[in-house]
């Protein structure tokens, strides 16, 4: 037996190129935020006030951004509006504190009011969501609510709040009977949100077969096979590539096909290997795995707003999650000790965009700087399009466990089997013993 070690380039791409949109939750972006009963959008006026009676015309484009618990709820970090004249987030952790230093001076209880004033996104069904709060359950809740209430000022929208929380109960963020905002604790009511991505026209190339080459170095790429890929190949020895995308509203896509025309090389087909691979590990342990799909998505993106021939990034979001840090020294500890696979995790920055590259070295990496050497030119090569794959001899097949030791013979539990063919090619697949 011996290392996985030819292998680690290509499979540092993969694990860096760990997307986590297997959550029912959008991923964090600019939404515009309507109402799915009544159909109407919100309006962030100012730091107090919203507006939820408009059309999309009148409403404002919010920005998104949460942590992704393990229970597949999403801990609202940041809910503002791009021009950054209404932040609700910023508002209620200014309640929060103004409420703390209120309680502390009466020497009364303050553990409550981070629960009370935390914001929760959680899935709805049907592409909508619940804007939540959990108001936790503490001793003498009414009497210290009714001590805020008359310490507020007379801020009617806080003393609104106050007077709908009950101890030990979800709130749910709804439409009031005056279109103005309320909470209910219950979800039947107009409680659901629909999150909308705003239109955009695309800049993208059409699908189609290309070869690949990066702007700042001018080499093209070649995908060895499923496993390895040479960013330092001349325009002669690139592969013809042949690229799909599903098309999002925004004018981005998400790539579900990336392929050499020797049917050798497949990035997509290598990234949900490895994610279903890390999921197997993760469950074993009762980690989480409901961030994996996002994880394990590659965007593609137009640069600027420019013609479909200019170039395009390719990139992953890697989605903020609860227990990141634990999570990811999990993943290195299972890794086998393979450097660069470690050196790609540790380097992940959790609710950050990263754009695939060309690293110190000439191989993949992934940077969260779009100015660093990560844009690429796709250039059309008239080929059909369909992989052409022949019937070929078997000339050796080997199998990896998740340490990455290869043998002959299967390991009990998961193996990454590598097929050695008679014309020097490889392929891989997943054999569970």
């Amino acid at each position: 037996m011996k290392n996985f070690t030819k292998l680690i380039p290509f499979l540092a791409f993969c694990l860096i190129s760990m997307t986590v949109n297997a959550s029912a939750l959008p991923k964090a972006g600019k939404y515009y935020i309507k109402s799915a009963e009544t159909g109407k959008y919100v309006k962030l006026q100012n730091a107090q006030l919203a507006d939820i009676t408009g059309t999309q015309a009148d409403a404002n484009l919010l920005s998104v951004k949460y942590m992704l618990k393990g229970n597949d709820e999403g801990l609202i970090k940041e809910l503002k509006n791009t021009e950054g004249e209404g932040d609700m987030i910023a508002t209620l952790n200014l309640i929060k504190s103004s409420f703390q230093e209120v309680l502390e001076d009466e020497d009364m209880a303050t553990d409550f009011l981070d629960g009370m004033f935390t914001l929760l996104m959680v899935p709805a069904g049907n592409d909508a969501v619940y804007l939540c709060v959990d108001v936790p359950e503490i001793e003498n809740f009414e009497d210290v609510r009714e001590y805020l209430i008359e310490t507020s000022g007379g801020n009617a929208a806080v003393n609104f709040y106050l007077s709908h929380m009950e101890a030990g109960k979800r709130h749910y963020l709804t439409v009031d009977y005056d279109d103005s905002f309320g909470f209910s604790t219950d979800n039947s009511a107009d409680c659901k949100w629909i999150l909308e991505m705003p239109s955009a026209n695309s800049n993208l190339p059409a699908p189609g077969d290309y070869r690949i080459k990066n702007v700042t170095t001018g080499n093209y790429v070649r995908l060895v096979n499923s496993m390895l890929a040479d960013v330092t190949a001349t325009e002669d020895e690139a592969d013809i590539i042949y690229l799909d995308y599903t098309k999002l509203a925004n004018g981005e896509g998400i790539v579900n096909d990336l392929h050499n025309s020797q049917g050798e090389g497949d990035m997509i087909a290598t990234l949900n290997l490895i994610k279903n691979s890390f999921k197997e590990v993760l469950e074993d342990e009762d980690m989480p795995t409901n961030f994996l799909d996002e994880m394990f998505t590659l965007n593609l993106v137009a640069v600027g707003t420019r013609e479909a021939s200019d170039p395009v990034y390719l990139c992953v979001d890697i989605p903020d999650i609860e227990n990141f840090e634990e999570i990811r020294d999990y993943l290195e500890e299972t890794s086998g000790g393979q450097q660069a696979i470690n050196f790609y995790l540790s380097h992940m920055t959790p609710g950050e965009r990263h754009y695939l590259s060309v690293d110190y070295d000439d191989s993949f990496g992934f940077t969260t700087n779009s100015s660093a050497p990560c844009t690429w030119v796709l250039e059309p090569a008239e080929t059909t399009g369909i992989t052409n794959v022949t019937t070929k001899a078997i000339d050796k097949v080997t199998y990896v466990n998740m340490t990455g030791v290869e043998s002959d013979t299967p390991f009990n539990g998961v193996n990454i089997v590598i097929t050695r063919y008679s014309d020097g090619s490889m392929s891989t697949g997943k054999v569970i013993r």
